[in-house]
């Protein structure tokens, strides 16, 4: 489980550009190819993934693969956030852009 610091941190790299995420990813399909090791895991690895309650899989930029894939990075690793992670990093974003629209408008 992550702490408030850590989500903070994840929304506040998350909105400025440092990570990906499969928020970003339109076509479901290309998931585990942006994902490598979704691509790697049998069916056993996948439903015990299933069971931590995954809400968000990201990874940092600096992490993608030299290559891509119609457009997206490659990653090779991966981070994931449960889904209740996940509501509490997306009110910390919001509140990240709240404050940067506001102080845009002064």
């Amino acid at each position: 489980m992550k702490t408030d610091d850590e989500l903070k941190q994840i929304a506040l790299d998350l909105y400025h550009g440092l990570i990906f995420s499969t928020g970003h990813i339109e076509n479901p399909e290309d998931a585990p190819r942006v994902f490598m090791p979704f691509s790697l895991m049998d069916g056993d690895s996948i439903n015990e993934f299933k069971k931590q309650d995954p809400g968000l899989v990201y990874e940092y930029l600096e992490k993608a693969a030299p290559r891509s894939i119609n457009g997206l990075p490659i990653f090779f690793s991966f981070q994931f956030l449960t889904i209740d992670e996940t509501k509490k990093m997306e009110q910390i974003y919001k509140k990240i852009v709240q404050a940067v629209d506001t102080a845009l408008e002064s």
